[in-house]
């Protein structure tokens, strides 16, 4: 009976040991997931509210931005300024596919867009890598249009279209090519102007580019805007009209 006595006081201390352990470890691990747990925590609060900083400077971008998943497109989030400059909202442009044709209504212009922008953004998916700027001309849904330049990134499972408005800047570059072409034709006609004239030492008459003569007050009209009004002079008064010279040059 002794031995038996001894033989169960050491299982049962083995059990209690082996209890022990288990119970040891699992507060262990209880600890480790509760250190894990306020780090995973942690990790959510930050990337909160990193997406809520990221959707207020993308809400408030100037530029459009059209984000989506896949190759295929898919939009998830349009901003304030995609809206805005071309009146869609992502109900009506949920993939590329719905974009094309508004966007680009003529079929060999959008076929054009299309090949080549489906070409670097593919080459951009499977590099994980930004294309090159495309530049287009997009139309509204009030049928004017915009001068683009889209931009494109992939993140992860999103894609980022970027698109900057270039339209005033290219209004104004086109005016000012216009007034740049004006006075150089202004300067060519002044130096023209200023240049040999070849004229008739009787009639007056002006020859001009073409070979023709034609009267010095048409000339000088199409090669500087100047306006003639026609008088007499005085000598001319007197020798053309001589009974009446006098009598004019005193009412003048």
């Amino acid at each position: 009976m002794l031995v038996f006595s001894v033989i169960g006081s050491i299982v049962c201390l083995v059990m209690f040991r082996l209890i022990s352990a288990v119970l040891i470890d699992l507060k262990n691990k209880n600890e480790q997931l509760e250190i894990q747990t306020d780090k995973e925590r942690a990790l959510r609060k930050e990337l909160t509210e990193s997406e809520k900083k990221f959707r207020a400077i993308a809400d408030t971008s100037p530029l459009a931005i059209y984000m989506s998943e896949g190759v295929k497109q898919e939009a998830v989030y349009i901003n304030p300024t995609f809206t805005t400059l071309f009146g869609y909202t992502l109900d009506e442009v949920p993939t590329v596919d719905h974009w094309w044709p508004l966007a680009y209504p003529d079929e060999n212009y959008r076929i054009a867009v299309a090949d080549e922008w489906q070409e670097k953004v593919e080459h951009a998916i499977a590099t994980k890598s930004e294309i090159e700027p495309m530049e287009v001309i997009v139309t509204c849904k009030d049928g004017t249009q915009k001068n683009i330049s889209w931009g494109f990134i992939t993140i992860g499972k999103e894609n980022w279209a970027c698109g900057l408005d270039l339209t005033e800047r290219k209004r104004a570059d086109e005016e000012r090519e216009s007034l740049i072409a004006e006075l150089q034709e202004a300067l060519s006609e002044i130096k023209t102007l200023r240049g040999i004239l070849p004229i008739c030492s009787y009639c007056k008459n002006i020859r001009n580019d073409e070979g023709y003569f034609e009267q010095i007050e048409s000339y000088i009209h199409k090669h500087s805007g100047v306006n003639f009004s026609h008088t007499i002079c005085n000598s001319c008064l007197k020798k053309h009209y001589p009974e009446d010279y006098e009598s004019i040059l005193k009412k003048t």
